[in-house]
Order: structure tokens, then sequence, then C-alpha cells
């Protein structure tokens, strides 16, 4: 029944008289046609002024808000259903119109990145002068897209394609386990930059992985946007490039999440 607009309500459409209606015997033989039912009727359509008088099968009935001709239970489900389907058939164009509605001013992306390279004479790119602080690494990585299990949230894919590239560098501080970080990317085909830093935990979860939680504050983006924040959950082994670990069964280098937010509009 769904997506079929009913001219009529249910009720008439199965031959259900709502309470204190007058329904003629032609009107009711025309509706219950529709549904194979007009043998029901039998001897109650008669001509004359008696035709145009409300024929009892279709007046007959227990129910206190309908009266129904002898109808099955098939019926009186299909009443039912059809209103249900209605109601939510409403709340979904409520929900769909407020989706519309609703200002988009925020951007979410949940990716991974593979480290290609890694060198430990930094280039102009990592010079100070952009970056603030001396660099000692400069690493370049890969942007990967991944999938995730509706059911529990977990990840089942981590190398769907790659949606862009991240050049960063690395100095140290006076705390060994904070590390300076600077980076340039591109998501896609929105391009950023950003700075912030990095902390560290060695040896975990076992001898050779090399844990570390970064964030960059975003900039530099398109004039749609009015900034952004990347955070990683990252995790380095022996084996720094790729996407192989020493030791293996891990995931290197790092689980991205990227937010950006855009301008409201002015209403």
């Amino acid at each position: 029944m769904a997506g079929y607009a009913f001219a009529n309500p249910p009720w008439e459409l199965i031959g259900v008289v709502p309470l204190f209606s007058t329904v003629d015997a032609d009107q009711c033989v025309r509706q219950l046609r529709d549904y194979e039912l007009v043998r029901r009727l039998g001897s109650h359509t008669k001509s004359g002024q008696e035709r145009k008088r409300p024929i009892k099968a279709c007046r007959e009935d227990t129910m206190r808000f309908c009266r129904l001709p002898h109808l099955t239970e098939v019926f009186i489900l299909g009443c039912v259903v059809w209103v249900l389907g209605a109601l939510l058939g409403d709340r979904s164009q409520v929900r769909a119109q407020a989706q519309v509605e609703k200002p988009q001013v925020e951007e979410i992306y949940i990716l991974r990145s593979v480290r290609e390279s890694r060198i430990a004479t930094p280039t102009e790119f990592c010079a100070q002068a952009k970056t603030s602080f001396d660099s000692y690494i400069e690493d370049q990585y890969t942007l990967r897209s991944t999938a995730t299990r509706a059911s529990d949230g977990r990840m089942v894919d981590t190398n769907a394609g790659t949606i862009g590239s991240l050049h960063g560098c690395f100095g140290r501080t006076s705390d060994p386990a904070t590390l300076n970080f600077y980076a340039e990317g591109l998501l896609g085909r929105t391009a950023f930059k950003g700075i912030g830093e990095c902390r560290l935990k060695s040896n975990f979860p076992e001898p050779g992985i090399n844990l570390a939680r970064c964030f960059l504050d975003l900039s530099g983006l398109p004039a749609a946007y009015v900034g952004g924040m990347l955070t990683t959950n990252s995790l380095n082994s022996r084996k720094l490039a790729g996407m192989e670990t020493d030791p293996g069964g891990y995931t290197q280098v790092s689980i991205v999440t990227v937010r950006l937010w855009k301008k409201r509009t002015e209403r």
C-alpha cells in the first residue's frame, strides 16, 4: 500500500462506513466491487426508492466507530496498516524537511594516513620561517578513505582509496615526549595547513611499537571555511614506511579525524 495515493479515506475503500454516515446501495456496491465483495450484498441491492436507503449490509456492526459490512480481519488489518503508513510517511517527510532546513556548517572525515617517506635532513619546506620551529624530521603521507561496520562502528577497511596527501615537519621540544608538528595537506580538493604538536608513548603495547596522539589547528582553507581541527591516533613500528608493520598485525600510521567548520550563512 506504500506510495499509493488514496482519493478516499481507507475506510471507504474497504467498505467501512463511518458512524452516523449514510451510504446508498449504489455507493456500497461500487466500493465493495473493488475488493470482489459485491457478492456479499446479495438481496440487499434493490431497485427504486429502496436502492437509495442505507443497505443493511453496509450498516450492521458492533464497533463503536465504524460499521463493517461482514468484512474479514484481513481488511481491518489493512485499514490499520494504511493509517500507520500514513503516519510514518508524514513523520519521514518532517524529518527530511528538518534535515534540509538544518544549516550544514560542519564537515567530518575519518581516514587513515600512510607514511610514504621520511628524511632526517628536512628541506626548505620545513624552514623555521614557515613552521615556527626547527625541524629534524620531514615526512610525506598519503591519506586513505576507510569503511566502518554499521552495527558497532568497527573499522573493516583501512585502505578503501587514496583521497589526499599530507606533508609534515616535526621538531623537538624541551619535553622528550612532545614534538612540534607542522603540515600542509590536501583532502579531496580541499587544501589546508596546520600547526600543533604530538605526544609520544614508546614500546607499547609491545616492544617496537610507538604510539602518538597529534593535533593540528587548521587554517589556509578555502574562503567558505572559518577553520578546522585534525587529530590523530598514531602508531609507528620499526618499519616506518608503508602499510606493513614490524612487529606485524597493526595499522600504521594514523587513524585521522578531520573536522572542518564553514561560515554560517546570514539569514
